[in-house]
């Protein structure tokens, strides 16, 4: 959710309010004095972590520094971690195997029935 700032008039007190965007408040009244206090437009709050280096256990048995996402795509491409091809084709004769397999049950209960 985002953070709303309100600056008071009066005192200069800034409030911070969480809310929706929908939700959002007009105008608010000052915690400390009850004047009238005006939004304000803030820096908005970083939402992507920073790709400073870390350690990752996931790519072996011991944990390795990493030193930002194309280091990770790299050690990826050589340990063969990384994901083969979406393979349409594949796929789609797999989903038509599953609906046969279902079509062959429903016609077995429906011999079972009879």
């Amino acid at each position: 959710m985002p953070v709303y700032e309100y600056e008071c008039n009066e005192c200069g007190r800034i409030s911070e309010i969480f809310c929706k965007i929908k939700e959002k408040p007009v105008g608010i009244l000052c915690k400390e004095c009850g004047k009238y206090a005006r939004a304000i437009i803030s820096k908005p709050q970083d939402v992507l972590p920073a790709w400073d280096e870390y350690f990752d256990e996931n790519l072996g048995h011991e944990p390795i520094l990493i030193k930002g996402r194309r280091h990770r795509k790299e050690l990826m491409k050589e340990r063969g971690l990384v994901g083969k091809p979406y393979d349409k084709t594949k796929h789609r004769i797999m989903i038509e195997e599953r609906l046969e397999r279902k079509r062959l049950r429903k016609e077995k209960m429906k011999n079972d029935r009879r």
